[in-house]
């Protein structure tokens, strides 16, 4: 009887290698680019919280920290020639999950936020439609341009208690027309 291929079935032999690789004294530095991203998935238990308690210098270092791993990940996986579909997919999950772990941050002091938040799980709802059918995600520029616009809005909402309503209102707007166009454009 034929196996079905499955939604993972694509990775199971590279998670199989991977875990092979942290096995194996000297092939542990092939894992490295993904230790990285496995980090950025940690950003909701370590952000949240400290949103939750208003602590913005402890939710600005987490974040510059997130933001680091991100950088070094695909600096680390291009330079050593490291590169695999695995990593490549886990990175754009982490980095959705980033982004929304600092939306959701940021609206807990401005609820208006979770629209953008909401948007975004359209955007991911999509994305893995897409992978469960086989296909490739969509990457446009839009969704690029959307995710720069992202970052602004969370910092502002994160930090709005010292920054005016009005640039925050601002960014959101632009953010949600990008966010809209992206679906469009997916």
């Amino acid at each position: 009887m034929k196996e079905e291929k499955g939604f993972f079935s694509d990775y199971k032999e590279q998670i199989q290698e991977a875990v092979t690789d942290l096995k194996t004294k000297g092939r542990r530095h092939k894992q490295i680019p993904n230790i990285l991203t496995l980090l950025r998935l940690t950003a909701p238990a370590v952000i949240l919280p400290a949103a939750l308690i208003g602590n913005i210098p402890f939710i600005i270092g987490s974040t510059a920290f997130f933001g680091l791993t991100d950088l070094a990940d695909g600096f680390i996986a291009r330079t050593w020639k490291l590169k695999s579909k695995l990593g490549a997919d886990l990175d754009a999950l982490a980095d959705k999950i980033f982004a929304g772990t600092l939306l959701l941050a940021a609206s807990i002091t401005n609820p208006a936020l979770l629209v953008n938040v909401g948007l975004e799980m359209a955007i991911a709802g999509i994305n893995i439609n897409q992978k469960a059918k086989g296909k490739e995600a969509a990457s446009t520029m839009m969704g690029k341009f959307k995710t720069f616009a992202l970052f602004p809005l969370a910092g502002a909402g994160i930090l709005s208690s010292v920054l005016s309503p009005k640039l925050i209102s601002s960014l959101a707007i632009a953010t949600t027309a990008l966010q809209g166009l992206t679906i469009v454009s997916y």
